[in-house]
């Protein structure tokens, strides 16, 4: 699926958001609520609780299929909900029974990485599922400590930083069963372009979701159809 908002600026507010235009798969079906999207109920209430009432255009479109199963590569500029989607789609593919990692998120800046850990943790505040956020800048010895603990659940990180964990061994693949790239055209055109064959080995059985801010370039294209 290809989920284009139209615009060119950023929109400003939730409501200008709600106007951008959208040319998607004929086959994706729009839910006007969360209601129907059949998340589970405690994510509901922590949907509600921090203060969302209606899905914004992207989460309408994509939270659904890639909950379901599909594979979406999406264009969303910031501010359209892209953040808050990515958290709730990870929460809802996450058992919290599992004590492994089980999503993975991947980001090209520490500063995206922090703000989708913070909806993961706003978001799913009554799921009793553990995120971590798996960025430069900070200590490892941190990141072995929460990786090992058993109590992480889902990871949001930067390349660089996850890669390290997973050189490590620290990382434990095995459970991980949804990658999701964000801003994935920013990705493409720095670093990440040369850890892309390790990653596509590494996840080529997982459910994917690719963001794009600005156009979704053919190397996303192309990667998402070789991983």
């Amino acid at each position: 699926m290809n989920s284009r908002a139209g615009p060119s600026r950023r929109p400003r507010n939730p409501r200008e958001a709600e106007k951008a235009k959208f040319s998607v798969s004929k086959d994706v079906k729009v839910y006007s609520s969360f209601e129907t999207m059949d998340l589970r109920a405690e994510l509901l209430r922590g949907v509600f609780s921090a203060g969302f009432d209606k899905p914004s255009a992207i989460q309408q479109r994509c939270i659904v299929p890639i909950t379901k199963g599909r594979d979406l590569i999406a264009q969303a500029q910031s501010g359209t909900g892209k953040t808050a989607m990515i958290a709730l789609v990870s929460l809802q593919l996450t058992t919290s029974t599992v004590r492994d990692v089980q999503v993975l998120i991947l980001s090209p800046t520490r500063e995206l990485a922090v703000q989708t850990h913070s909806n993961l943790q706003k978001l799913g505040e009554y799921c009793s599922i553990g995120s971590h956020a798996c960025v430069g800048g900070k200590k490892v010895s941190e990141d072995i400590r929460r990786l090992e603990s058993k109590s992480v659940q889902i990871v949001s990180g930067t390349p660089g930083r996850v890669y390290d964990m997973i050189q490590r061994q620290v990382l434990n693949m095995k459970k991980i069963k949804t990658l999701i790239i964000d801003e994935a055209d920013e990705m493409f055109e720095t670093g990440f372009k040369d850890q892309s064959t390790t990653f596509t080995v590494i996840f080529h059985r997982v459910h994917r979701l690719c963001l794009c801010r600005r156009r979704c370039r053919r190397k996303c294209w192309k990667w998402q159809r070789r991983s």
